[in-house]
């Protein structure tokens, strides 16, 4: 007996193609079609997705205990282990409060220059460029600001080299967690070499990092790495092995690169294919900063972050995510089966009409005014497993955005049609094209 409405296993093989083609118009079908909260039976597993702003709040605040994360990211624990992206229980709450302390207000205030430096560092790169794919280029603009900030550490030089295998790590992954047949990680292909090649490449470049924080000393640092190892040597309720410390550092590293890169990317996107609000944000820009900036100028600048939330809207970054009955429940009132998989996409809660006016057109203006729910907006999540990174994210977005706004103008390449892939972040489709073009004298 179903609990909620849904596609049967018929429809479901019907319309196989059809996700795979487009999986983003599949869903929303079944969403216009079965309503906010579907049922699927898959072979022997039941599989829910829930689309409104009650269900995330049972979910991820009131029952987060009886739904921990799925175990499909079992799969990334082939690099993160056990991380605060896939640990659970006493042991990720230990560790997720004692890493709060690297994201708290005054301690994103000090990377601020940091930022900036690599922001400008990008701006140099460009120079005179005419295109550059901007998706690729933002992966390496935020791989270096994840190591110099949070990792105090310089990879300019192997960057390439790291941004690669993390790639190669990312679409290994994807083809594990969407794939149909199993097994087909075993076969020798070129790609899964590759993907296990990225997995030598990343934890060699982890146990350097924690190695070299080692030889020359960590106490007097505040840097994630050395919050670790001092956590290692201070704890007494919970054993931190030096594997654990791998984990969380390989966890920062893959996610808090992936998902800026993937922000960044939609709003410049965003803003080449809707160039009133690019000058408009340009203007805002230059009437209120000067060269150099703190925090609170660029919290000042209220279209800036009205376009990002809009970004953040029709494109969040980790556009799906799910969880899995640790034991029988109930969600609105209606039993869930233990072991039933939970489907949540912040993608498709953006765009559903009882929240959004509208919801696929870009318009940073509807943040002006209060949600019609203040959880409608989620790009980050919500209750205790929401983002713990969310404000260095936004301050990093909006730092290489001044600087790029500064100094160019910048549009999609011609025929180019800006379109979403979602795996397991969204990205659009073939990389970004994007043609600039120097300011000269209308600063």
């Amino acid at each position: 007996m179903r609990s909620f409405p849904g596609p049967n296993i018929f429809s479901l093989l019907s319309n196989a193609i059809s996700f795979k083609k487009d999986p983003l118009a599949q869903a929303q079908t079944f969403l216009n079609t079965y309503g906010d909260a579907i049922e699927i039976q898959v072979a022997w597993m039941p599989i829910m997705a829930f689309n409104t702003v009650e269900y995330y709040d049972e979910i991820l605040r009131k029952k987060y205990q009886h739904f921990p994360k799925s175990e499909k990211y079992k799969e990334l624990s082939a690099l993160m282990g056990e991380g605060l992206t896939t640990s659970e229980g006493d042991f990720w709450k230990q560790n997720r409060s004692s890493l709060q302390k690297l994201f708290t207000p005054l301690a994103i205030e000090t990377y601020l220059h940091k930022l900036d430096s690599i922001a400008l560092d990008y701006i140099d790169k460009i120079g005179e460029s005419k295109q550059r794919d901007f998706y690729q280029d933002m992966m390496q603009f935020a791989l270096a600001s994840i190591t110099s900030t949070l990792f105090n550490k310089d990879y300019s030089q192997d960057s390439l080299k790291i941004s690669q295998a993390l790639q190669d790590f990312m679409s290994g992954m994807e083809d594990r967690i969407f794939q149909i047949l199993p097994g087909m990680e075993y076969l020798p292909t070129a790609k899964n070499k590759r993907y296990q090649n990225s997995i030598k490449i990343l934890k060699d470049q982890i146990k350097s990092i924690i190695s070299e924080k080692r030889t020359h000393g960590f106490e007097k640092e505040t840097d994630l790495v050395s919050l670790l190892l001092q956590a290692q040597q201070d704890s007494t309720k919970f054993k931190i092995t030096d594997q654990y410390i791998e984990d969380e550092v390989m966890t920062f590293f893959l996610a808090g690169h992936e998902t800026t890169a993937s922000a960044l990317t939609w709003l410049i996107g965003l803003l080449s294919t809707n160039p009133t609000y690019q000058r408009r944000v340009q203007d805002e820009i230059d009437q209120n900063l000067n060269i150099e900036f703190t925090s609170s100028d660029i919290n000042n600048l209220s279209l800036l972050d009205n376009c990002l939330n809009e970004a953040l809207r029709l494109y969040p970054p980790l556009w799906m995510t799910s969880r899995q009955a640790n034991k029988s429940e109930t969600l609105g009132g209606k039993k869930v089966p233990k072991g039933t998989i939970i489907v949540l996409s912040p993608y498709f809660l953006h765009r559903n009409t009882k929240y959004w006016t509208d919801p696929e057109t870009f318009y940073p203006e509807r943040f002006e005014k209060p949600l019609v729910h203040k959880d409608s907006f989620q790009p980050f999540g919500i209750g205790p497993r929401g983002c713990i990174g969310e404000r260095f994210s936004r301050l990093e977005i909006k730092i290489l955005v001044i600087r790029l706004l500064q100094n160019y103008n910048f549009k999609l390449k011609a025929g180019y049609k800006l379109e979403a892939k979602p795996t397991i972040t969204m990205r659009p489709k073939n990389g970004l094209p994007i043609e600039f073009e120097r300011r000269k004298n209308d600063q």
